[in-house]
């Protein structure tokens, strides 16, 4: 995509602002999109210069639909070094060498067309909870969310919800990178509230939650300070 997701994905030279980022972040959380991750070097381009005007990024990834994740659970990328180029290639792996102690379960989606499989499986089921009675054991277990409660979690999430929510945060608590405190959205809802609501909704339906709402900013603040014998200071952190 040659584009990043937030300012950790760069090292060197001027610092991308926050709103840089939004159109490629919209785009992967519009198409449902995830990130599979990767092990190695978390960079990979350099623009190959020296010194103060050295750059490098995380410009390649791999990114897939949830169905393509569950499909392929075992899949992993490792960034490659690579020699002769200014970008790193990537492996994708789509399988893990299993453990040969303990090789787990795995259902062929082939299987499911196959006659003698459905057999198969239809005994072995069969045998292992022959003497299992499900419905008894369900019933056995109390029950802690009623009804009622249960169609209370489950319904959508109203306007009027998410504006009760916001505005009975601190007005200077859950400071992004952005510095925009529940004070900026609380003053101006007139005019961010319907991007607010459209956002909180779309986590509620997709599960998918943009990177930049949980990231923030940590400080390490001078707690105390210590003379050694030999007269040094040291200084202990929060």
């Amino acid at each position: 995509m040659n584009d990043l997701l937030c300012s950790e994905e760069k090292q060197g030279g001027l610092a991308h602002p926050p709103w840089s980022f939004q159109g490629f972040q919209n785009f992967v959380d519009d198409c449902g999109l995830v990130d599979l991750g990767f092990s190695g070097y978390p960079f990979t381009w350099r623009n190959n210069r020296s010194g103060e005007g050295y750059i490098q990024e995380q410009l390649d990834r791999v990114l897939a639909t949830p169905s393509w994740c569950l499909l392929f659970d075992q899949a992993s990328v490792t960034h490659l070094n690579t020699v002769g180029s200014d970008h790193n290639a990537l492996l994708l792996n789509l399988r893990v060498v299993a453990n040969r102690n303990r090789v787990p379960f795995r259902l062929d989606a082939r299987w499911v067309e196959d006659d003698e499989a459905y057999q198969v499986i239809s005994q072995a089921w069969s045998t292992q909870v022959q003497d299992l009675h499900i419905e008894e054991i369900v019933e056995a277990i109390p029950h802690k969310i009623t009804d009622s409660m249960n169609q209370r979690l489950t319904r959508p999430v109203t306007d009027s919800e998410i504006h009760t929510a916001l505005m009975g945060m601190g007005l200077t608590t859950a400071l992004g990178i952005d510095d925009m405190t529940p004070l900026f959205y609380q003053s101006y809802w007139s005019i961010v509230g319907a991007d607010v609501v459209a956002a909180v909704k779309r986590f509620f339906h997709s599960s998918h939650l943009l990177r930049s709402v949980n990231q923030t900013l940590i400080t390490l603040i001078p707690k105390w300070i210590v003379m050694d014998f030999n007269g040094c200071a040291g200084s202990g952190w929060w």
